[in-house]
């Protein structure tokens, strides 16, 4: 059952979305891969609903704006769509992305997360995407333009991408959507999955200005805040 534009009609913005029970059921019960994977098709079929002509779709389309080169797309740290609700609806956003800018973002959708299920091979397989087999760590070296999006990557994670990157060959190469980088700077404690090296904070705090809003909220889409950085000219340390 693969994604089809066009096939889904224009949700209203979060304030005028209700949600029922009845339309998105996440099921911990134990079934066969091809019964859970037929469920979350459905599931995404509604969350593209929901999203597609959301306010957060319309100022991310805003945001992204247009690209005179051919863009792959990586998606690390989703979740399981099987197991979670909030990971069907960044799958959504992530289709909508390659359809509303397929002009520039080519290719399949690479998407890695440890905790995928059957199931959700299963369907990403469908929808068009490539599932790695290989656990990078999120430090692939981007040799040609690239969109991260990594919706649920712990910062250790979104660190492990600049430090791969942080030359002037490949930072130029990236666009970054993921969780706000504010946050970070904002949380006491030394837990390495909610902070920043301090190398990395450095490099963050030069490229405070190529940083742009997308949302502060959408139904959790982008776990309370989502930023999208395009990087262009950087100072190097």
């Amino acid at each position: 059952m693969p994604f089809r534009s066009g096939n889904y009609s224009s949700s209203k913005s979060k304030e005028e979305v209700e949600y029922h029970d009845d339309d998105i059921q996440t099921s911990y019960d134990e079934h066969a891969p091809e019964d859970e994977a037929e469920r979350i098709f459905k599931e995404i079929k509604i969350a593209i609903e929901h999203v597609k002509e959301s306010k957060f779709q319309c100022q991310l389309k805003k945001v992204m704006g247009e690209s005179y080169c051919q863009v792959n797309m990586v998606i690390y740290a989703l979740g399981s769509l099987e197991f979670g609700f909030n990971p069907i609806f960044q799958l959504a956003i992530a289709l909508l992305i390659k359809q509303d800018f397929s002009s520039w973002i080519g290719g399949k959708i690479e998407v890695y997360d440890p905790i995928f299920s059957p199931a959700d091979v299963i369907v990403l397989k469908e929808l068009g995407c490539e599932v790695l087999l290989i656990n990078e760590e999120c430090r692939r070296e981007a040799e040609k333009p690239t969109l991260f999006y990594m919706p649920y990557a712990a910062y250790i994670l979104v660190d492990n991408l600049l430090w791969a990157n942080w030359c002037p060959s490949r930072i130029n190469q990236l666009i970054l959507l993921t969780r706000s980088f504010k946050i970070s700077h904002n949380l006491s404690g030394k837990n390495p999955k909610t902070q920043f090296s301090d190398v990395s904070k450095n490099y963050i705090d030069a490229i405070q200005d190529q940083f742009s809003d997308v949302s502060e909220n959408y139904i959790d889409a982008i776990q309370d805040h989502t930023k999208e950085i395009l990087i262009k000219e950087i100072p190097f340390f």
